[in-house]
């Protein structure tokens, strides 16, 4: 730790820096959750991003360019996948893609666009969510470990996900906006469902692990023995 936001934290109450510094885990976790998403959707997809290179750079020089401008636009490729795990999903002109629905679209002809969905996402695709839950979940446990008290770990996980959601919201609030107003016009993210919907995945695993955690452990029943007494003249152990 260092820095001036550590000095900032450091002078927090306990439970507000535990949730902050638990905030700041969190939405590392999600990016880490959304790069995941977005690099294997490009990776399953690798054979269509070459063909749009290949088919939209005659040559080095617009080869070069296009190569550029897809990683301009990894990072709003990591934002999008983040916004699609926890469920709102986003849209590109008249594409809408989340794991519970899917509405076919234009997707521009940038390479690492590839990575988008091209159907509807198979019924499984649900499990989807429990990459959020993990984070939710972490988050929790984080909590837990710093405070014994009830009301502190409550306070730190919901500090935890009011700050990755405030960021999560803002990050898709940039990514999302208008795209020249053309076919691919505009791109949405809406940056209130998703921070609604982080900081369901956050505060409420969170809460379940601070409360389960808070429980005082069950002791095991006394068993008890019932012993005969011994008879007069005989010897051994008794039942």
């Amino acid at each position: 730790p260092c820095g001036v936001s550590a000095a900032l934290v450091a002078r927090l109450p306990a439970a507000v820096g535990t949730g902050a510094r638990a905030g700041s885990q969190a939405l590392a976790g999600l990016l880490a959750t959304g790069s995941l998403l977005a690099f294997g959707s490009l990776l399953v997809a690798a054979g269509t991003a070459h063909d749009m290179l290949r088919r939209f750079t005659p040559d080095a020089g617009s080869g070069l360019g296009l190569t550029l401008l897809s990683a301009a636009y990894l990072p709003n490729t990591v934002v999008a996948a983040l916004a699609w795990a926890v469920g709102p999903g986003f849209g590109i002109g008249a594409l809408r893609a989340s794991p519970l629905g899917f509405v076919p679209g234009r997707v521009p002809p940038v390479p690492v666009l590839a990575a988008l969905p091209q159907s509807a996402p198979p019924s499984w695709g649900v499990v989807v969510f429990a990459l959020p839950l993990a984070v939710g979940t972490l988050v929790g446990w984080s909590c837990v470990w710093q405070h014994p008290e009830l009301r502190q770990r409550l306070v730190a996980v919901a500090v935890a996900a009011g700050s990755a959601a405030l960021a999560c919201g803002v990050l898709a609030g940039m990514v999302g906006g208008r795209l020249g107003g053309g076919p691919f016009d505009p791109v949405r993210l809406s940056g209130l469902l998703v921070a609604l919907a982080v900081g369901a995945w956050l505060a409420v695993p969170g809460a379940v692990v601070a409360l389960a955690s808070s429980l005082p452990p069950r002791r095991p029943p006394v068993e008890t023995t019932s012993r005969r007494p011994r008879e007069p003249g005989k010897t051994g152990p008794t039942e």
